[in-house]
């Protein structure tokens, strides 16, 4: 139904909705942040699933707590939402897909056992 980009913690509290305590306390890339943009983008496409990727895939940004290749992938229907999270390697590119392949596989598993 729709596609949404929203980089910055601004498009994601303006666009989506996103809680500004949820950004500030746990950060842009964390379960609680793709949990509530999968479910919003679910919402604001009125479609029957949502879904959501955060992260960092460098080369920068990285910390020792949520280093280069943490992504958090949320997935949402109106009877649940998931979110799981990735530590990928690699470079920028080679992080991305690995994101996109998961994002995937998350859907067809949510999907099949939903």
């Amino acid at each position: 139904m729709c596609g949404l980009v929203t980089y910055s913690n601004e498009s994601k509290q303006r666009v989506l909705g996103v809680f500004e305590g949820a950004l500030n306390t746990h950060g842009a890339v964390s379960h609680l942040v793709a949990e509530q943009m999968a479910r919003r983008v679910r919402e604001i496409g009125m479609s029957d699933i949502g879904v959501s990727t955060t992260g960092i895939a460098g080369p920068g940004g990285g910390t020792n707590v949520k280093p280069v290749g943490t992504v958090y992938i949320g997935v949402s229907t109106k009877e649940s939402t998931k979110v799981r999270k990735h530590t990928f390697k690699g470079t920028r590119a080679e992080i991305q897909k690995q994101a996109v392949d998961a994002a995937l596989d998350l859907i067809e598993k949510f999907l099949r056992y939903a």
